[in-house]
């Protein structure tokens, strides 16, 4: 359910359609050499001398059917990211006295949006993680919400939402500064 509140500024939130099209074509690579693993698996297995890995024919053929398994079931959640990539408004929002953002879920694709009241934010916190993910913990009265940074067109968007909603918090010492 989208929020209409009016917003003073407001942020894109959903993955970059490039990503998703990268996805659709790794999943149809996946069906495709699973497929060909499990009809004609090499004569002599696969052996690895760098990793002591063995494989024999029978072995590469269900490794095949694993794959033909697994890569359908992956379409399901690129269909997911298509749908949140082209079709949805996912949005980061911020109003007179609140903040609008995705709804929190497991699976992160609620299309649904909650509406934080700006003196509920009890904390923000820039985590900038040495596996390269980096994202902003609002935490407020009612839980918390992780805003992931890849979830925005380019760094410069995402720190500018950052600054945006840690000042709107009252925490603007804590933003990041211009990205050069």
């Amino acid at each position: 359910m989208r929020i209409t509140t009016p917003a003073i500024r407001e942020f894109d939130h959903r993955p970059h359609p490039a990503l998703a099209v990268a996805m659709v074509f790794c999943c149809a690579g996946g069906i495709a050499f699973g497929a060909f693993l499990a009809a004609y698996p090499p004569a002599n297995g696969v052996r690895s001398e760098l990793r002591g890995i063995a494989l024999s024919q029978e072995q590469v053929r269900w490794f095949g059917i694993f794959l033909l398994v697994i890569s359908p079931a992956s379409v399901l959640g690129t269909i997911g990211l298509i749908r949140m990539a082209f079709l949805s408004e996912r949005r980061v929002a911020i109003t007179e006295g609140s903040l609008i953002v995705p709804k929190p879920t497991r699976l992160g694709v609620s299309l649904d949006e909650i509406e934080i009241p700006l003196d509920a934010i009890t904390g923000v916190s820039l985590v900038d993680q040495s596996t390269g993910g980096r994202g902003l913990w609002i935490i407020h009265t009612g839980g918390k919400v992780f805003l992931a940074a890849n979830m925005f067109r380019s760094r410069r968007e995402f720190d500018a939402m950052a600054r945006a909603v840690m000042k709107a918090a009252g925490h603007g010492d804590d933003a990041p500064d211009e990205v050069e």
